[in-house]
């Protein structure tokens, strides 16, 4: 009895994973401006749609030759979407939490 609820349990995953999977938009039939335009729909659009737009895009930069490759990548910095690559500024004050000062002190 327990086989059967748990292979009915596992058909019913497989099925919900498959739906899951069909219903993320499919970008492969957008041109590459179109791509670019809904950069700025990215983070409103739901995990498996914001998947399906990223690996589109990274498939399009791969395909590309060098010369458009460092053209797209020019242009993406210009428009704000960098590469990833930053140098923050922290907000700490420059107060830690380590235990370099307590020497002795054991109650905290």
């Amino acid at each position: 009895m327990k086989q059967k609820y748990y292979r009915n349990g596992i058909i019913a995953l497989m099925g919900l994973a498959v739906i899951n999977v069909a219903t993320a938009a499919d970008y492969s039939s957008m041109s590459t401006e179109e791509l670019l335009q809904m950069r700025s729909q990215v983070r409103d659009m739901s995990s498996e749609d914001r998947n399906s737009f990223r690996n589109e895009m990274r498939s399009r930069v791969q395909a590309m030759s060098a010369e458009e490759r460092a053209s797209f990548q020019q242009a993406n910095r210009q428009a704000g979407m960098g590469s990833g690559k930053g140098s923050g500024q922290g907000t700490g004050g420059g107060y830690g939490s380590g235990y370099g000062s307590r020497q002795g002190d054991s109650s905290w």
